[in-house]
């Protein structure tokens, strides 16, 4: 009996730390695991913040174009620092003092020929500001280089106290992207997750995240 209650114990123990790692991702977009999608999510478990790779990563193609193998997806922290979750001493977060911080976010993406580009970000914070999405940069198609780099349009932001979540559209579509994250001062994320979508659809009449999900549903 003492046997069975360990391992009810154990697997319920893992059910809530999965439950605990999931409730993060509260607003995932529609197109998540569709054709041409990535999906990144950084926990900051880790206290070395040198370009960081992501926890978690899933690219899914369409069996006919090619991933971008030749950039590394990571985190690029300024100002910022790491500190271990009071709540939870096994995973971390990232925060500033009183300076505001920034993280650059650099993802890896397809290789394709469709024009558009949505990216949907969601971040977990807490602390005196609310963290967002100052910018999302590409360099020209075709090319290696970021001399005059193209900008992406913010489209909305929202979520609720803790959760933020911003929405961006890109009227191209490169195969590596910036999201530049900006933390006020004394401020602390926790979580954060990126899902990007390469696609030739685009909705004329509703650009709003409510249009955009329904093109997706």
């Amino acid at each position: 009996m003492r046997l069975h209650n360990t391992l009810l114990a154990t697997v319920a123990f893992a059910t809530l730390a999965v439950a605990a790692a999931q409730a993060d991702d509260f607003d995932p977009p529609p197109w998540r695991d569709g054709p041409l999608t990535v999906a990144a999510e950084w926990e900051f478990v880790g206290q070395d913040l040198y370009d960081m790779p992501p926890d978690y990563m899933n690219i899914v193609g369409d069996g006919i174009h090619a991933f971008n193998t030749g950039c590394f997806t990571h985190a690029h922290f300024e100002f910022c620092f790491w500190q271990p979750d009071p709540a939870d001493p096994a995973d971390g977060r990232v925060f500033t003092a009183d300076a505001p911080g920034r993280i650059l976010f650099f993802l890896c993406n397809w290789i394709d020929y469709y024009p558009y580009k949505y990216i949907w970000v969601q971040i977990t914070y807490g602390g005196m500001g609310t963290p967002f999405v100052q910018e999302v940069i590409a360099p020209n198609p075709g090319t290696n280089e970021w001399p005059d780099p193209l900008y992406g349009q913010r489209v909305e932001s929202g979520g609720a106290p803790g959760f933020a979540t911003e929405y961006w559209y890109l009227s191209f579509n490169p195969d590596r992207e910036y999201v530049n994250v900006i933390l006020p001062p004394n401020t602390w994320i926790d979580q954060v997750w990126i899902d990007t979508i390469s696609t030739f659809v685009i909705s004329a009449d509703d650009m709003s995240w409510s249009g955009i999900k329904h093109l997706y549903r």
